[in-house]
């Protein structure tokens, strides 16, 4: 699986020429996060570039920093064949099967204040291995029971943003998927980083026996 982070928690996912761009297409600037940057947007509009694969959309909730309305009415207009996932707001399976891709939506609630808004994480499998995006959701008896009972292949990663890791529920998550890597993302570029949620990532990240690393901005995995 070839794993492309974008940006906040924008991340492209493709396996046998098949891509899944999820949170790809967001603003979050006057939040203290980043834009999708426009070299990207632009790909990711003309289905160009690392994104010429691209086969489906989806986003976790509709908070600005994960999914921008603007960026994805102009992207439903240039790609009306593409199929969009969005808790809420498009109604879907909860399993899509794409060419040995099975993408699985795991309803979850989003952490803090924001319990009422409609938010899935996502289990992605491949022939090998399993992928979890997390979002904004947190990990509750159920989400485990849903993913151990879906989740049929190794864990190869878990994607998770920093604040997770200050959250007993996600050391008891962790413990029952077994993930081989865990990533934090959910950061904006250097730029925007008005809360230094880099320093706070990295000042948690000494603190907690869980271990992850920062997937920092514009990186790739090879997996």
């Amino acid at each position: 699986m070839y794993i492309f982070h974008i940006v906040n928690s924008g991340l492209y996912f493709e396996e046998n020429q098949t891509g899944i761009l999820i949170d790809g297409l967001h603003q979050g600037k006057q939040e203290g996060f980043s834009d999708t940057p426009l070299h990207i947007k632009n790909d990711i509009m003309k289905i160009q570039g690392v994104f010429r694969n691209m086969k489906i959309a989806a986003f976790t909730h509709g908070h600005p920093d994960h999914l921008s309305r603007s960026f994805l009415h102009t992207f439903r207009e240039k790609n009306p064949d593409i199929p969009v996932i969005i808790p809420g707001m498009m109604q879907t399976e909860e399993k899509t099967h794409i060419n040995g891709i099975d993408i699985y939506q795991i309803r979850t609630a989003h952490m803090g204040q924001y319990k009422n808004i409609p938010h899935c994480s996502y289990l992605l499998e491949d022939k090998r291995s399993g992928y979890f995006v997390a979002g904004d959701g947190i990990f509750d008896e159920n989400t485990i029971t849903e993913v151990v009972k879906k989740g049929r292949k190794h864990m190869k990663a878990l994607f998770l943003n920093f604040y997770h890791l200050a959250d007993i529920k996600t050391l008891k998550f962790i413990s029952a998927i077994k993930p081989e890597k865990i990533f934090i993302i959910h950061l904006p570029f250097e730029k925007d980083d008005r809360y230094l949620l880099k320093k706070q990532s990295i000042s948690i990240l000494k603190r907690t026996a869980v271990k992850a690393e920062i997937l920092h901005p514009m990186s790739e995995i090879f997996s």
